[in-house]
């Protein structure tokens, strides 16, 4: 990670794991200085030496806690020019059986989390005209079944950050919808089914997709990737 003080700054939530932490690494490659978050201190620990990221605890469910780690990242670098809302969660629920702790759990991470977030982060990234990476998933484009607190919260962040890019038009800070398909990380871990992880997209891959997004200059914009397994859908 870039130690100069002119350096960008990215600040990856959900960064401790899985696609988060591939992009923390591929990020502080390519000269940011990187903030990652997340809530067990144990794996954000670990995850911030292994990538020389800045670890911050954070909920991002709790509005003291998120204006906690935007007022860390003001202090400790002066600026942001990356956010990337990558914290999330999902279980594989019917409706019927989706209570209402899960289905705030759900929402309360993917789309009111990132809405927080993006609220409170906003005034340093119109400052830098920077970028907002949203990984959404192919979920907020085509409905699962055993999915619809997680298809909800993902066609629902799709959808205000999509209306967010209209809204910053103009004003310097690009919007970037992420909808990668099934990724080999540690969601899958305690899911139940005969999953052939092997065919999944690497975390690594849905990074670099990120990160090409990212290096676009400042005239062009890709506003929104798809990307799958190239054996199909498992």
């Amino acid at each position: 990670m870039s130690e100069s003080p002119q350096a960008r700054v990215a600040l990856v939530t959900g960064g401790s794991a899985g696609i988060g932490r591939a992009l923390a690494e591929g990020l502080a490659r390519d000269g940011y200085r990187v903030a990652i978050t997340g809530r067990d201190p144990d794996r954000l620990e670990a995850a911030a030496a292994a990538t020389g990221a800045l670890g911050i605890r954070c909920d991002v469910r709790d509005p003291a806690s998120v204006d906690a780690a935007i007022a860390r990242i003001e202090a400790d670098f002066g600026r942001l020019d990356v956010l990337v809302n990558n914290a999330g969660v999902g279980r594989f629920l019917s409706l019927e059986d989706t209570g209402e702790d899960d289905w705030a759990a759900i929402i309360g991470t993917n789309l009111t989390g990132a809405w927080r977030v993006t609220r409170r982060a906003l005034p340093l990234l119109l400052s830098s005209r920077g970028a907002i990476v949203n990984m959404i998933s192919v979920a907020g484009r085509q409905a699962f079944p055993l999915n619809s607190a997680y298809c909800a919260s993902k066609f629902g962040l799709r959808g205000m950050a999509e209306a967010l890019r209209e809204e910053l038009r103009g004003r310097g800070v690009r919007v970037i919808n992420l909808l990668p398909g099934a990724t080999d990380t540690p969601f899958w871990d305690g899911v139940e089914g005969d999953w052939d992880r092997g065919r999944m997209l690497r975390p690594e891959t849905v990074a670099t997709a990120a990160r090409d997004a990212l290096r676009q200059p400042p005239d062009a914009l890709v506003e929104e990737v798809v990307l799958g397994p190239a054996g199909g859908a498992l």
